[in-house]
Formats: C-alpha cells, sequence, structure tokens
C-alpha cells in the first residue's frame, strides 16, 4: 500500500488535478511561451542539441539494455528520478525504496513517460525531458506549476510481456481496394450474419503505426471492445470496414490518413498524415 500511494502522487490522474487547473493557473500567471523560453535556456546552458520526437519529448540515452524493447500493455518496471527543470526533486524511487511497476501506454501514465519508455530496452538507461503537452499541461499541484516541464531519470529494471499478438498473415492473399481508398485483406472468411448499420459488435483488434509499432490491441488487453458500426462513431476506414465484415471473419484494414486522423494525427499517439493498419476479427453481434 505504500508503494501504491506514493505511484499516485508521483503521476497524478489528470481528474485529480483538473479541479485545481484554474485557479491555480491564473495564481501563478504562467503561459506556454513563458515554459517554452525556459526549455530553450535550458537546453542551451546544459548543452543539449537533440532533436525532439515530432510529439516534443527530448530522448536523452545514456545507455543501452541487451533485453527486450516494451510493446503496448506490457507491464514495465523502472527506476526513475523526477524533477522540474530548476533542480527541484518530484519523486524518486531512491527516496521512496520502491520501483514503479504499471503497464506501457496506461493512459493514467503521463503520455512522455510512456513514449520514452517505447523507446528503451530492458536495461536501458535514459533521460526524458518532458514538456507540459506530454505531461500535466496548464495544470499544476504543489511545486509543479502550470504549463511545466519534467525531467525523468529512467533506468527499464524489467519487461514483462502482456499476452502476445500475432500479426495477421497476408500472403498469397488478394487485397482490396474500396472507391473511398480503404485497402483489406479478407484474412479468414465465414458464412455467419453480415454487420449492418447500427449492430453493437463484439470484436478483438490491433492498431499498428506505419512504423509496425502497436498503439492499441483489445488482443493485448485481453477483453474484446463493443462498437455500434455505420453511425459515425468510428474513423470513417475503421466503420467502413466493419460494415464488409460478417461475424467470425478475420480482415487486415490498411487505412489512409484521410479515413483515420488525418493531416492532425492523434495527439499524442498517432503521427500526423498516418497510414494505420488494423487486424480485425467479429466475434458477435450483441444486439
Amino acid at each position: 500500500m505504500k508503494y501504491q500511494k506514493a505511484s499516485f502522487f508521483i503521476f497524478f490522474t489528470i481528474s485529480v488535478l483538473f479541479f485545481f487547473s484554474c485557479l491555480k493557473e491564473e495564481e501563478e500567471g504562467r503561459t506556454r511561451q513563458d515554459e517554452i523560453n525556459e526549455l530553450a535556456d535550458y537546453l542551451v546552458t546544459n548543452n543539449i542539441d537533440a532533436i525532439p520526437t515530432w510529439t516534443g519529448l527530448y530522448y536523452l540515452e545514456d545507455s543501452v539494455g541487451t533485453g527486450v524493447k516494451p510493446e503496448y500493455n506490457d507491464t514495465v518496471v523502472i527506476e526513475f528520478h523526477a524533477s522540474l527543470l530548476d533542480g527541484t526533486t518530484l519523486a524518486s524511487s531512491e527516496i521512496t525504496g520502491e520501483v514503479f511497476t504499471f503497464n506501457l501506454w496506461d493512459w493514467g501514465i503521463i503520455h512522455g513517460l510512456n513514449e520514452a519508455l517505447s523507446y528503451m530496452n530492458e536495461g536501458s538507461k535514459a533521460r526524458a525531458i518532458i514538456p507540459s503537452p506530454l505531461a500535466f499541461g496548464a495544470q499544476s499541484s504543489g511545486v509543479i506549476k502550470p504549463y511545466s516541464t519534467l525531467l525523468y531519470d529512467l533506468e527499464l529494471v524489467e519487461v514483462r510481456p502482456g499476452n502476445p499478438v500475432e500479426p495477421f498473415s497476408t500472403e498469397d492473399l488478394l487485397l482490396n481496394t474500396t472507391s473511398s481508398g480503404l485497402q483489406y485483406y479478407k484474412v479468414e472468411q465465414s458464412e455467419g450474419e453480415m454487420l449492418i448499420a447500427g449492430n453493437t459488435v463484439s470484436v478483438q483488434y490491433t492498431g499498428y503505426l506505419p512504423n509496425g509499432n502497436i498503439f492499441d490491441s483489445s488482443v493485448k488487453r485481453e477483453s474484446p471492445a463493443e462498437f455500434t458500426v455505420g453511425v459515425g462513431k468510428l474513423i470513417p476506414g475503421f466503420d467502413e470496414g466493419l460494415m464488409l465484415m460478417k461475424v467470425g471473419e478475420k480482415f487486415r484494414f490498411i487505412i489512409p490518413s484521410d479515413l483515420a486522423y488525418g493531416e492532425q494525427g492523434g495527439f499524442p499517439v498517432i503521427p500526423p498524415n498516418s497510414t494505420l493498419t488494423f487486424d480485425v476479427e467479429v466475434l458477435e453481434i450483441e444486439n
């Protein structure tokens, strides 16, 4: 219980901080430009010329581990030291005497920490410079002011693989293309019921970024998802693809960016103009 309590104060859920955000922001009088200026000064003072990732994270690798790289929903065990740009310590596993354990890409964890760990191998050490859009934004708590950049010195101690995901094989299968530009493979066909608009369906799926990394997977979570199809609640390419399927079938969708998240992307997980790949299995119609 001691460890769980420490992790709450270290990583803060957005819902807890939101209540105080407006008052604190006005009280501190800080802006995003203040943070940008402070970060620029920090980089110059510390002779850091690294190029940030597309999200704005600065990832500075100290040593490369020889172990596995964590994937979506794998359990990661880390040693860490968290601080502000001015050196103020926020939390440290050395102080608490406890490692921190969580599932990678858990949305209860700030995105910058998830992203940094996704670049590491088991045994790696690195520093992550995490601007506020990847941390707590305009929200604040205690010594963390609105628009605060955070520093994390990290060691990835252990990776515990989650439920394995086996990508669909499309070898020797016909690639189909619809008039909208959606492409799909019929990986496994069935004589099940055809999906129609308004159906709520139980689905297993895994989504891949253009670099092949998993960004979401019901298979990894070991929990099928439920979607209502044909009513505009899903990205257009995914919705269109489901409407081509029957219960029991497995398809691979290749969804161009204009049928997914477009020029804006899905910050901070999906880069702008990303073509997404989904392996999808329809389990049953719920209604």
